[in-house]
């Protein structure tokens, strides 16, 4: 079984791909910064395409490049992460422009920042996981950017204690919604419920 990841804003390759193969051990796991070089290079004719947070924004924007008969999991999804659209995310666009700012000024600090505030099993970066130009290039999507409102039929997973998205507006677009009790933003809280939409 061939399954691509296209992991969250921030994380690092080797993050992602533990956890891609502690859910599915026996699989070949490629996984995809979400980046524009990454989004470039997406392979999309695999068995399985697990998106998640900034993954599933950008996966559905090049929904198209994919095999049809490739099943997707998005965890963590949403068409728009502002506050103001009122469409599930929970953080206002003012918040997500310093953030832009402060991880031109200090990546590292806004990168740990990020990690404590979203719930992410993750310590302080001693390195960036991947260039500054492609972490700004990130959040500048979240800042700027929306999919339009459309119904989504991919299986959708959400944390009914996710620190950055509200899961009832999300039920409106992605129809599919699990609400997984007790998981926040973590793409490792899933392990269970990707084991299964896997399967």
């Amino acid at each position: 079984m061939r399954v691509s990841w296209i992991g969250g804003w921030g994380l690092p390759e080797h993050y992602t791909r533990g956890i891609a193969e502690s859910v599915l051990p026996q699989a070949e796991h490629t996984v995809y910064l979400p980046t524009q070089a990454g989004m470039d290079s997406l392979d999309g004719d695999c068995d399985a395409l697990v998106a998640y947070s900034l993954g599933t924004f950008l996966y559905l924007r090049e929904a198209k490049k994919v095999a049809p008969q490739c099943k997707i999991v998005l965890v963590a999804p949403f068409g728009d992460f502002r506050l103001e659209s009122g469409r599930g995310g929970k953080t206002q666009t003012t918040k997500v422009r310093f953030l832009l700012r402060w991880l031109r000024r200090d990546p590292r600090a806004a990168l740990a920042d990020f990690y404590h505030r979203s719930g992410l099993n993750l310590p302080a970066p001693e390195d960036l996981p991947y260039a500054v130009e492609d972490l700004s290039w990130g959040i500048e999507q979240l800042a700027e950017t929306e999919l339009p409102v459309a119904i989504h039929e991919e299986v959708a997973l959400v944390g009914d204690a996710d620190a950055l998205l509200a899961h009832a507006p999300l039920a409106e677009e992605f129809s599919r919604l699990e609400v997984v009790s007790g998981a926040g933003h973590d793409l490792g809280d899933f392990r269970k419920e990707l084991r299964d939409a896997l399967s």
